[in-house]
Order: C-alpha cells, then structure tokens, then sequence
C-alpha cells in the first residue's frame, strides 16, 4: 500500500493550516488513543525508577547519566510483558512515545542536582562519604525517590 502524500503543488502553495488539517484527515490513526491514565501512570513509576538509578550513579560518581534510551527499552519491553500475561494490550508507538517522554522528563530532571552536589564538593573540598541520606525529586508532579547512600 502506497503512502498517502501531498503532492508538489499542494506542498507549495497551501498554508500551514491546509496542511495540518489535511494530515488529521488523512494521516493521523483516529483509532489510537494517545493519551490515557495507563501511560502517565507507567510512564511515572518508570521515570522513578530511571530517577533513583541516575541519582545513584551521579551520586556515586559525580557522572549524570542519559535515560532516554534506557526508558525507550523499558517501556516497549514492559509493555510487551503486559501484553503476554493478560494484563494490558499492546500499545501503540504513539503511546509507548508519550510512556517514555514522560519517564525521560522525569528521569532527566535529577541532572541538576548531580552537578550542583559535584560542584559544592569540588568548591568546599568536602567529600560527602557514605551514610549520608540523599533525597531526589525527579519532579514535583512526576516521581520522588529517597533512599540511604552506602
């Protein structure tokens, strides 16, 4: 099945709204839902978890990580495992994007905090040892991730 495309014309000559609505019509799977509680809920609990893990190894070793691929395999491989035990369907591609940049934004928002502890103790020359309680917010909406540094 071929592509549904505009033409040359069509891209030339017609406005930005012409185009927008044209890809609704025509383009856009209506049949997908985008946006439902499943995915922020997922999305929430897998940003904690890429929170804690990027706290933890910036804490650890003054390193911030990425997790943007990270949520990317988790998603698709947790959504999948739901799909096998009966749990949930399969999602779509659109839904298992909108699961991961929500666990992205949350996974990505412990970054200042990696630098700033980095930086406070290159400034003050203080190592901040072990047994110290380290708490991450990864957002004040998404995930909050406290636990004891060893």
């Amino acid at each position: 099945m071929a592509l549904i495309q505009l033409d040359e014309e069509q891209v030339r000559t017609w406005t930005r709204a012409q185009k927008d609505e044209w890809w609704l019509r025509n383009v856009f799977p209506r049949r997908h839902a985008t946006a439902h509680r499943a995915l922020g809920l997922t999305g929430f609990l897998l940003g904690g978890v890429l929170a804690a893990t990027a706290m933890y190894i910036g804490a650890k070793t003054g390193i911030s990580i990425g997790v943007g691929l990270t949520a990317v395999i988790l998603a698709f491989a947790l959504y999948r495992i739901m799909d096998g035990a009966g749990i949930a369907k399969d999602f779509t591609i659109l839904e298992n994007n909108c699961t991961q940049s929500i666990a992205t934004a949350a996974g990505y928002m412990i970054g200042p905090m990696i630098s700033s502890l980095t930086a406070y103790m290159l400034v003050t020359g203080t190592i901040i040892r072990g047994g110290t309680w380290w708490c991450g917010c990864a957002s004040s909406r998404s995930s909050a991730c406290c636990w004891r540094s060893r």
